[in-house]
């Protein structure tokens, strides 16, 4: 089994807060699209619309909102 980050270390990596880190887990807040990629990106953990997306589709989602 993978090891899941704390909450802290994800906001650490993230560069959001450790509280709302902690809202997105619990199922109280949904980030946005783009909170959603840059948690990704730093810590490849999926959240909110990202979850059921294969990582080439997010990969995709994350192209086509830098362009």
């Amino acid at each position: 089994m993978a090891h899941t980050p704390s909450n802290k270390k994800v906001a650490e990596l993230s560069g959001i807060s450790a509280s709302y880190i902690d809202k997105i887990r619990r199922g109280d807040k949904v980030p946005s699209l783009a909170k959603a990629l840059q948690i990704y990106r730093t810590t490849g953990l999926k959240f909110g619309a990202l979850t059921a997306m294969p990582d080439t589709e997010v990969e995709q989602v994350a192209k086509a909102l830098a362009a």
